[in-house]
């Protein structure tokens, strides 16, 4: 007997730079989840930042898990697509600063966009998307000249991983994040990583209540 058509599931597939791992995990045991309670343990473990969304959904009033989970990727994917939009205008009036690593769908968001002088590499080892273009290396004796350059922005886009007011962040990538605290940044936008490269120095900054924490 085939199911009525309200009955019918269609599958869930979160997008690459749209949607977290929360809501990646989300999908792989949407089966499992008996109850909205469920979904809420499962992003409080994973990603608390994730809460404002899951905030919005449960007060739409949806108690069916999997329509909830649904509707959670497509919030997700609506703030991404909202944060990419802000990103990309603060690149095209010259605002803002970009240190790599970032993942293929980041820098392909914004090469287009950003000018040669305000994009750096701060690695050594470079993956296969980032290497082809041949983008600047900063050294460590180059971090005050490239501040220089990056005096007049007031966002910064870079990766690492994030607690609340604390980044943890590559080491060179943080000495020019101290030094452009101090004169006009404003915003930074992270692209958190799950885990740190063992074979790279990452140290903690506390960028306090005076800066934009987004993430990307």
């Amino acid at each position: 007997m085939k199911k009525p058509i309200h009955e019918k599931h269609h599958a869930l597939k979160p997008l690459e730079g749209l949607n977290s791992t929360v809501s990646e995990t989300l999908v792989e045991i949407v089966n499992d989840l008996k109850s909205i309670s469920d979904i809420r343990d499962v992003v409080e473990e994973l990603d608390r930042d994730s809460m404002s969304l899951f905030e919005i959904v449960e007060k739409s009033g949806i108690t069916n898990p999997r329509f909830f989970v649904q509707m959670f990727l497509a919030e997700e994917q609506e703030a991404a697509l909202k944060v990419r939009k802000r990103l990309v205008n603060d690149l095209m009036k010259l605002k803002a600063g970009v240190l790599l690593p970032l993942p293929p769908y980041i820098l392909d968001a914004i090469l287009s966009v950003v000018p040669d002088n305000m994009i750096y590499n701060t690695e050594d080892k470079e993956p296969g998307h980032i290497k082809m273009f041949h983008f600047p290396k900063m050294k460590p004796h180059d971090v005050s000249d490239i501040t220089r350059r990056f005096k007049g922005v007031s966002t910064m886009i870079i990766d690492g991983q994030r607690v609340k007011n604390k980044i943890l962040i590559r080491a060179n990538t943080a000495q020019v994040i101290e030094m452009l605290m101090t004169k006009n940044l404003k915003t930074i936008f992270i692209h958190r990583i799950p885990h740190l490269p063992p074979e790279q120095k990452f140290v903690t900054v506390d960028v306090g209540n005076s800066i934009e924490l987004i993430n990307i």
